[in-house]
């Protein structure tokens, strides 16, 4: 048997959906081919498939559906996956899911109750989706909202405007200071839970791991969301999702020019901010959008709120409570409504479907870019726990959790989502509070003593 992990390429575009269903395999000397049948929808999440074949391959050939376009890898990573015995499996209480901002701190807040865990991360190193962000983001919140717990405030001033880059170095650094159990490179496949024991059985590319709890925080980054649109598929037209962007170069190896016309799909906060850095970067830049813009404060109002609206938050919970909604992310004021209102970025409604190397939108109008970026957010990071029968809330579409718990599977917590607890679930603020919550909880759930000396992050 062999695993292989396939990243997609630019000749490799699927429509959004289900990706339940089973294709056809052929083999053959040295190539696997893998038909998917025309009445399949295929989504491939973070631009990977995973298959399990009877043995590796040299090339790896996927026929996809309906257009019967083929493209084939020669660059197949394959993996023989570890031996299932009772030798190779890994004992843990406590397994974490992802060593981001999430992982991180629940398990420094259940280290410094006496309670051991291991972090599972699939990446290198500890914030594998902060590497891959855009190389000049900054956080849209002060450092006093983003520091992890067990870290003062003095590491930066209060107000500070973090970077991207000091961002994922403060986390390499808080984990290696509290000495936190990561395992890297560790890819997490599937979650099953025995039906006698009781007990998680984690397969993973670095073997199987057995615990009695685990915690998924893998947060949104490796899941993005990319709408189904007809022909989408079949056209010429280069398509990335933001979660592919860091810089306007990548745009110009994608359309092989220092220039041209990107189309934006969205509206909201990174739709505004890569449209100003292409824009500035001297490409043309046009913009999608379903509804109205909204857009958020300017530059002087957004001095303000920066500081304040923490305080605006807690104000929020206290009136409303657990019901309080979630914060809107618009598109920021000043530079991107102006270059909109200017006539310098063109608006368009949505995308009623693709053609070959046209772009076909609800009002009739058409557009030839030479890119389609897709600002349209993500969904949370769950297909490895497919085997498990997650309930969800009908009305809001969101996992039902009791005090992070999945109310369907005894054991599974959540950490890092939208309303986990309230609406600052999903914000490193938030985190930094659910953590506190949900380690204590397991506290009382394993029964055993505080130790005396706490672990201390990062200075």
């Amino acid at each position: 048997m062999a695993l292989v992990d396939f990243r997609s390429d630019a000749n490799l575009r699927v429509p959004a959906g289900s990706n339940r269903g089973h294709a056809f395999v052929s083999e053959t000397d040295n190539t696997a081919k893998i038909n998917f049948p025309d009445n399949v929808q295929i989504y491939i999440p973070a631009r990977r498939l995973h298959f399990t074949l009877r043995r590796p391959y040299e090339n790896l050939a996927i026929v996809l559906p309906a257009s019967n376009q083929v493209t084939t890898c020669s660059r197949a990573v394959t993996r023989t996956p570890a031996v299932r015995s009772p030798n190779s499996e890994n004992q843990a209480e406590i397994v974490i899911i992802g060593a981001g901002p999430a992982g991180l701190s629940l398990a420094f807040e259940l280290q410094r109750r006496g309670l051991p865990c291991l972090i599972l991360e699939k990446g290198s190193s500890v914030g594998e989706s902060w590497k891959k962000m855009p190389r000049d983001m900054k956080l849209l919140s002060p450092w006093k909202c983003n520091r992890l717990p067990g870290t003062p405030n003095k590491r930066f001033g209060r107000h500070y405007e973090i970077s991207r880059a000091e961002f994922l170095e403060y986390l390499n650094e808080y984990a290696e200071s509290a000495a936190l159990p990561v395992r890297a490179e560790t890819a997490v496949y599937s979650v099953e839970k025995g039906p006698h024991d009781n007990r998680f059985r984690i397969e993973t590319s670095r073997g199987v791991f057995c615990s009695r709890v685990v915690v998924n925080a893998a947060g949104y980054f490796s899941n993005p969301f990319v709408p189904q649109i007809a022909g989408g598929s079949e056209s010429a037209i280069p398509q990335r999702h933001v979660a592919d962007y860091r810089e306007p170069q990548d745009v110009s190896l994608i359309i092989g020019k220092s220039t041209g016309l990107v189309l934006i799909v969205g509206k909201r906060l990174s739709a505004g901010q890569i449209m100003v850095e292409l824009a500035g970067a001297g490409f043309t830049v046009a913009l999608a959008h379903r509804t109205p813009i909204r857009y958020g404060s300017g530059p002087f109002a957004w001095w303000f709120l920066f500081r304040m609206f923490p305080w605006l938050e807690l104000l929020k919970l206290k009136l409303k409570g657990t019901q309080a909604p979630s914060n809107d992310v618009p598109m920021p004021g000043g530079l991107p409504r102006r270059l909109i209102a200017r006539g310098q970025v063109q608006t368009f409604p949505q995308i009623e479907r693709f053609e070959r190397d046209e772009v076909l939108f609800a009002d009739g109008r058409r557009l030839k870019p030479d890119l389609v970026l897709y600002a349209t957010g993500f969904r949370p990071a769950l297909e490895h726990l497919s085997s498990l029968e997650l309930a969800i809330c009908k009305q809001s579409g969101r996992l039902e959790l009791q005090d992070l718990e999945s109310t369907s599977v005894p054991g599974l917590y959540f950490l890092g989502l939208d309303h986990g607890r309230n609406f600052r679930s999903r914000f490193i603020r938030g985190i930094r509070e659910d953590a506190a919550f949900l380690a204590e909880r397991l506290h009382r759930s394993f029964g055993r003593p505080l130790p005396d000396q706490r672990p201390v992050a990062v200075a």
